[in-house]
Parts: structure tokens; C-alpha cells; sequence
């Protein structure tokens, strides 16, 4: 081959380069990340940092358009006048998932949720590259049988005061977490006062209870190149739809199984994507 061939053979490769990587637009823009593309163009959210990124969620709680407040007083769906003392709710065994709902990460941790705190800190991730979760509302069923003494204090399926959990016989089959409390005052009468044995409780459990949540679109904030914040919102009014707090106010689940099950049939929508 003459030298001139040689050298036309070689431009058109240089050429097919150039014209491959000039239409290589989209990709990771951000030169921070492992996956930084530098003939990316225009960015395509598939940036990632590390492969051990402090993950944390910052859930927002509200009582409908009102930010929940113990202090605070709500009208349930019949005009009942209640006031919380306690709302608690387990979460956990999260799987993480991309754009295409393939899974990308997941953890067997739990969180113990209150309705008085935002910020949790869940350990860490294997991807930043987010986009839908799955997760359980309550415990599993094999965790659920487990005894909370096997846990390390600072560990939130431990013993809880108040308590978490049932243990109303010797064997673990006879246990349970409770996945989700509230309590409060009810103005039974409709006087406008909460009088004694006002009450409503609701200790919902039990291994057919658990609500398991598929592919919730996520808000996931980067707040740094090595952290990501997942913002949760729960709204408790939604638990008690169509529930008459006057009437049926109390249920420890096994002695009124079907208004634990109306709580965790509206539980479906209890926990959303903060956006």
C-alpha cells in the first residue's frame, strides 16, 4: 500500500473518531464524578460518586395541608375534634432502583420513625443513580419473630420506651412489632373539650399487616459528591380516612382486626416522594 493510501486510510479513522465522539451528547457532565464523561455534552442524571455514599432521609410530616404538631388540634373525616400524643411508624428494607427499576442497591436496616423527628440516618449506599424505592412499612415476617434483646441498644428494633413491640407468650411465634402507634384525644361528646376516657389508640401488627411499597418515584437531593438525602412526606390524616374516631377509636389489632386493616388499606397512601 503507497504512502498516500496509508495516509487516506488513517484520516478517514481519525474522521470516523472525531465524528463519533462529537455525537457523544449525553452523559455524566460532572468532572467529580467516577463516571465523568468528558465528551458528554449535555447531562444525563447518571452521574456517581462513590461507591460508599452516606445515605440519609429527611421525611416532613403533615395532618393535610398542616404541618403535624403534637400541640396542634385536627377534624377527622366526621368532625370529630383529636389531638396526637403518639405517632410512631417502622420503615425499612429498602431496594433502590434506576431509571429502568433495575436494582441497584438494597439494605435489610430498619428506621423507627416519629412524627416529631425529620432527620435519619441510614448508612450507606453503593450508587447515587436513584430513581425509584421499594420499601416495607412495618417488619418482615422473619424479623417480626426475632427478640428485640438480640439487638444492640442504639439499634431501632431494640426494646423501645414506650414499647415497639408484643411479646404476649413464650414462643417468638406469639410476637410482634407494632408497625404503626398513634394515640390521642377524641371529642367523643362534641363539647369543643377532651374529657376523660377521650381516647383513641391504635397499636397495629402482625405478619399480615406489613404494607410493601413498589418503585416510589424519588426525590433524591445530592448534597455532596460523597452524600445523598431522600425527602419523605407523611401525612397522618390519611390513615384515619373514613375512620370515625368517635366510634372506632381503639384497636390493639387481633380484638378489632378489621380496623387495624382499614389503617393499613389507607397506609397505601401514607408515605409519599416530598416534592
Amino acid at each position: 500500500m503507497s504512502s498516500k493510501l496509508i495516509y487516506i486510510h488513517f484520516a478517514f479513522i481519525l474522521l470516523a473518531q472525531i465524528l463519533t465522539f462529537s455525537c457523544r451528547k449525553l452523559g455524566c457532565t460532572d468532572s467529580n464524578a467516577i463516571n465523568y464523561d468528558s465528551y458528554a455534552k449535555k447531562s444525563d442524571n447518571s452521574c456517581e460518586y462513590t461507591l460508599d455514599t452516606t445515605f440519609s432521609i429527611k421525611f416532613s410530616h403533615f395532618f393535610g395541608d398542616d404541618i403535624f404538631s403534637f400541640d396542634s388540634t385536627y377534624i377527622d373525616d366526621y368532625g370529630n375534634k383529636i389531638q396526637f400524643s403518639r405517632a410512631n411508624f417502622y420503615l425499612g428494607k429498602f431496594h433502590f432502583k434506576d431509571s429502568t427499576k433495575e436494582i441497584v442497591d438494597n439494605s435489610d436496616k430498619y428506621l423507627l420513625i416519629s412524627a416529631t423527628e425529620t432527620d435519619y440516618d441510614y448508612g450507606t449506599i453503593n450508587s447515587t443513580n436513584i430513581y425509584y424505592i421499594d420499601f416495607i412499612l412495618g417488619v418482615d415476617s422473619v424479623t417480626n419473630h426475632l427478640d428485640p434483646a438480640s439487638y444492640e441498644s442504639a439499634n431501632d428494633l431494640s426494646y423501645q420506651t414506650p414499647s415497639m413491640h408484643w411479646q404476649m407468650g413464650l414462643s417468638p411465634s406469639d410476637w410482634s412489632y407494632l408497625f404503626i402507634v398513634f394515640e390521642g384525644k377524641v371529642d367523643i361528646n362534641n363539647n369543643h373539650n377532651f374529657e376523660s376516657g377521650e381516647n383513641f389508640i391504635f397499636h397495629i401488627g402482625g405478619d399480615n399487616l406489613t404494607l410493601i411499597k413498589n418503585n416510589l418515584q424519588c426525590n433524591i437531593l445530592k448534597t455532596s459528591t460523597s452524600s445523598v438525602e431522600l425527602n419523605l412526606k407523611a401525612n397522618w390524616d390519611v390513615l384515619i380516612n373514613e375512620i370515625n374516631l368517635s366510634t372506632d377509636n381503639f384497636t390493639h389489632t387481633s380484638d378489632n382486626f378489621s380496623l387495624a386493616a382499614k389503617v393499613i388499606e389507607n397506609s397505601e397512601q401514607f408515605i409519599t416522594a416530598n416534592i
